[in-house]
């Protein structure tokens, strides 16, 4: 599997978390991927199960986001 790019995940979902017009389910969904791609940073956490959750969470809100990040 590739290389992902936690630091660049953690901060498009921080971004959204702040968007002003954003559903409160995608602002939680944001809350749990930043909160999840933060610990995903470290090396020596994680486990593909879990990135393959951060990638398909990561995917959902781009695709479902309005004119987000």
């Amino acid at each position: 599997m590739a290389s992902v790019d936690y630091v660049e995940i953690a901060r498009n979902a921080r971004a959204w978390q702040l968007e002003q017009d954003i559903s409160p389910h995608r602002r939680r969904l944001a809350k749990s991927l930043y909160e999840l791609a933060s610990q995903l940073i470290d090396p020596d956490y994680g486990c593909p199960t879990e990135t393959l959750a951060i990638l398909a969470m990561h995917k959902h809100l781009q695709r479902t986001g309005n004119g987000l990040h």
